[in-house]
């Protein structure tokens, strides 16, 4: 919700001198013995149900409570993994509802591996016209490490393979890898040392 006002003109309130006043004109004289059960409930202001004045709903959350009934089973047929079916609500705000295992993916490429990789990464775009456009910024690299090479993947508007031009070390694993800096810089850490790429040049230091 957001706030939309907080002054209500109209709204009910119940002050201390309300409460002093409300003793003062009755004709109690202990002023103990007065606030009890059936004079508070005189004196209460009376809350009556509105529609929201003060508050905006601006995000609404999907909630599977309450929960009536749980059925887990591979019903679509065509799915490896089996689906949840939950029974929520209940009367006019009962609803049936498909749980699944995982986040749906768009397919954009496919790239047979040599091996089993160790490890993937991912290098955001750190160039000077990614960085001046800002916004969110996109991958550029995808790295696969695996026991004795490593694989430089181009992301644009499709995936290819790239290879010593990335400026990675092709013939070690990668034991991590970043972008550096806003003007392009990459980084990789290896078993025989750290390589920084920078300008199509590389420049490496031994462990």
């Amino acid at each position: 919700y957001q706030f939309e006002r907080i002054d209500l003109p109209d709204a009910a309130t119940c002050t201390s001198e309300e409460i002093k006043t409300a003793y003062l004109e009755s004709s109690e004289s202990d002023e103990v013995a007065f606030y009890n059960t059936a004079n508070a409930y005189k004196i209460a202001k009376k809350f009556r149900p509105t529609v929201l004045k003060n508050l905006r709903k601006i995000y609404t959350m999907d909630n599977a409570a309450p929960t009536t009934g749980v059925m887990v089973g591979e019903l679509a047929g065509n799915e490896v993994s089996p689906q949840i079916y939950t029974l929520n609500g209940r009367g006019p705000r009962s609803s049936l509802r498909v749980l699944r295992h995982g986040a749906a993916v768009t397919e954009l490429a496919v790239s047979d591996l040599p091996g089993t990789p160790g490890g993937i990464f991912t290098i955001a775009d750190n160039s000077e016209e990614a960085v001046e456009a800002g916004g969110k910024r996109n991958d550029k690299y995808i790295v696969v490490s695996f026991a004795d090479a490593t694989l430089v993947l181009s992301i644009g508007e499709s995936v290819e393979e790239v290879g010593k031009e990335s400026g990675f070390l092709t013939n070690a694993p990668t034991l991590a890898c970043s972008a550096l800096g806003n003007d392009g810089g990459m980084v990789q850490v290896h078993p025989n040392g750290v390589r920084h790429i920078s300008g199509g040049r590389a420049k490496q230091w031994h462990c």
